[in-house]
This record gives structure tokens, sequence and C-alpha cells, in this order.
């Protein structure tokens, strides 16, 4: 059984996961350890080796239901491409599940675990990379629920790098993508006692512009 903290999923079938990975190893922010997961190395934080570990994953992040297995942890990040029609650079956070009919893996009507804490540290860690890297042709949103994985028990988001095959290989925003993944794992195991209050949203279209400014604004709603 693999414990930590935090576990950042890179799946392998995703190509714009493994170009954030490629762009997280340049950057020496992990040491490889002596475990493997899938077949593949385990690598734990450089400063938080025990809190915070990055895995990689034979299967698809939307069909990772099999993790609770294998995995003991307070926190799951995937890391993961997203698609759209308009194939809009982008950078994006959600929680997982499908409230009605299943539109990508998962099961009908059943939603994932999440944090809201979690939420709220990675869309403003993406707001701040997409600035610091000068990427203003990515827009940065929280997605409303959508997609699996469904059965997991531990809390899980998914930080994504958009929205079509010409951006998933974009290695600065793949190195944006991943920067603000690592900083909100190691906020998360910072974090102290919980001060604000979460809150759960309902209603708007697929990007949730009329939740993102309470997330922004008020530093006490998640």
């Amino acid at each position: 059984m693999l414990k930590s903290r935090v576990v950042i999923i890179i799946p392998e079938p995703d190509l714009a996961a493994n170009t954030i990975w490629n762009e997280l190893k340049s950057q020496s922010y992990f040491k490889e350890t002596d475990q493997l997961f899938d077949g593949s190395v385990v690598y734990q934080h450089n400063k938080y080796p025990n809190d915070i570990k990055i895995i990689r994953s034979k299967k698809d992040g939307v069909g990772s239901n099999h993790l609770d297995l294998e995995i003991e942890a307070e926190l799951y990040i995937f890391a993961s491409r997203h698609r759209a029609a308009s194939g809009t650079p982008a950078l994006l956070i959600h929680p997982t599940g499908n409230w009605n009919q299943i539109t990508l893996d998962g099961r009908e009507k059943e939603l994932s675990y999440t944090s809201a804490t979690a939420l709220k540290f990675g869309f403003q860690n993406l707001i701040t990379k997409q600035e610091e890297f000068d990427l203003e042709e990515f827009k940065v949103d929280m997605e409303v629920t959508h997609h699996g994985p469904t059965e997991l028990k531990t809390p899980l988001i998914f930080m994504e790098l958009g929205s079509s095959e010409e951006y998933w290989v974009h290695k600065k925003a793949a190195l944006a993508v991943g920067q603000a993944i690592i900083e909100t794992a190691e906020q998360f195991v910072q974090r102290g006692k919980f001060q604000g209050e979460s809150f759960v949203g309902f209603g708007g279209n697929h990007y949730a512009y009329r939740f993102r400014k309470h997330v922004l604004l008020d530093e006490k709603t998640h």
C-alpha cells in the first residue's frame, strides 16, 4: 500500500499529463523512491517526502477508480488534458462526477469526493502561473463537476491543460500547470485549522463563472 497525504497522478495515456510530468522532472522537484506503482517508479517531493508523492498510472485519469485499493491518501491531484471543440488554450481545475448521464466514464448520478480547499488553492495557483509565465492567450477557468472517476472515496481534483493537441504539448503551459499542481499540494499539507466556509454551487454553464468571483474575492470562501 502506497501512503502519502497527497498523491499526484500522471495517467500514461494522457498526452498533456505526460508533457506536464516531463517539464516537472526537468525542474528537480522530486526524487525517485524504491517503490513501484503500475510498474513505474514512485517519486517523492524533495521537501515533503512523506507527504507528497507522484505516480504514473497505466489507466486514463477518468477511469482511475482502482486507486483506493492501492493508495492511502488525503487528496489526489490528477494532471490531465482538457478537450474542447473550440480548441481554446486553457488552464483549468474541477472536481469530478456525473449529475445525470455518464459524460466520460464514472457512474450515473454519482459524484466524487473533493476538497474545497484544494480547489481554491489550485484555482488561485493557475491564475498566478498564467501571469508568471506570460500565458495571456490561455484562459483560466474553474469548471463544474463532470466525468469520472466517481467511485473513489479519497477527495480529488483535476488540474488540466487544454484544449487541443497543439496545447497538450505546449511546454511552457505544461510547466505552469505542473508548478500550480506542486504548489497546491504544498499548500494542502501546510494548511492549518480550517477557518473559512465551504459552499456548494448550483446552476450556471460548464465554466463556473458565477462562482469563481466568490472563490477569488473572499479569502474565507471555498
